[in-house]
């Protein structure tokens, strides 16, 4: 990556010389980008980079409490997903989901052009965090509710849904007291406690749903969730699955044959852990 170092007029260094005038350089960092990269922003969060994981020349830059610092995401949309996901917590009777505070961050690609990286990455990123649990009782210190060390996952925040959605793979070092996670794009990204999966409490949001406004979401779902769309006659019109995206489905509304349904009350069989439960969804085009 590319850095610029200035140093104002007015300073003076230690043997008491003055600058008259400012002084600056550049100088480029020693990331190798054919080997795995370490950048470690702070004390508690280090991220490894795979070797050719960026398509140009860029480099890494992390903000902490991203709900009223983030300079890439909209705070707004960041402070209503975290109180999307306490009310999901509440529904669920998950006290534990929540993003910890001093847990959550936005990781961004610079560009040396001051542009950002979008879209999926070449390679991995490693999110390495760790956790504060001092007394060894398994519980994350400070937090409140309380969240077991044994359900923290990783998350990252869908800005078009405007909610957080489980990152699969999730790994606990009670030794080094870590969590890690791989993720090949960049996000806002928080660590909670996970949430109580069943059909028998899934959301369905919006609901009524204005197809024009938003996509649907179809959250805290098991992740062998199969779910059936029927119109009112009973004929089958789409299939949706949970295994691709753990937990969440977001539906743009278009069935198995590529059409818009139209307005109107569908019937959505949800299947999952050997049980069934049907709910009732208005669409409105």
């Amino acid at each position: 990556s590319k850095f610029r170092v200035s140093v104002g007029s007015g300073i003076t260094d230690s043997f008491g010389f003055e600058l008259d005038t400012e002084t600056s350089w550049e100088f480029r960092s020693v990331m190798d980008h054919n080997s795995i990269s370490v950048f470690k922003p702070n004390n508690r969060l280090n991220l490894k980079v795979s070797p050719g994981t960026f398509p140009e020349e860029a480099g890494l830059k992390v903000t902490m409490n991203p709900e009223n610092s983030a300079e890439h995401t909209s705070r707004d949309v960041i402070r209503k997903a975290i109180e999307f996901e306490k009310s999901k917590a509440r529904t669920s009777g998950s006290s534990g989901h929540y993003p910890i505070p001093d847990m959550m961050f936005e990781v961004v690609g610079e560009k040396t052009d001051g542009g950002t990286i979008s879209g999926q990455l070449n390679g991995e990123v490693t999110l390495i965090m760790s956790y504060r649990d001092g007394d060894d009782n398994g519980i994350v210190d400070g937090s409140n509710p309380a969240v077991n060390v044994d359900s923290l996952e990783f998350y990252y925040l869908n800005e078009f849904s405007g909610e957080f959605e489980r990152v699969r793979g999730t790994q606990i070092d009670k030794s080094a007291k870590t969590v890690s996670v791989r993720v090949n794009h960049f996000s806002v990204y928080a660590v909670m406690g996970n949430i109580a999966t069943s059909i028998k409490t899934v959301w369905i949001w919006p609901n009524p749903w204005k197809v024009s406004e938003s996509k649907l979401t179809i959250d805290t779902l098991p992740d062998d969730a199969v779910i059936e769309v029927y119109i009112e006659t009973g004929q089958r019109v789409a299939t949706l699955s949970s295994q691709s995206s753990p937990g969440t489905i977001v539906w743009d509304g278009i069935s198995d044959d590529g059409e818009r349904l139209a307005t109107g009350i569908y019937l959505l069989r949800i299947a999952a852990q050997g049980m069934v439960v049907f709910r009732k969804l208005t669409l409105i085009r």
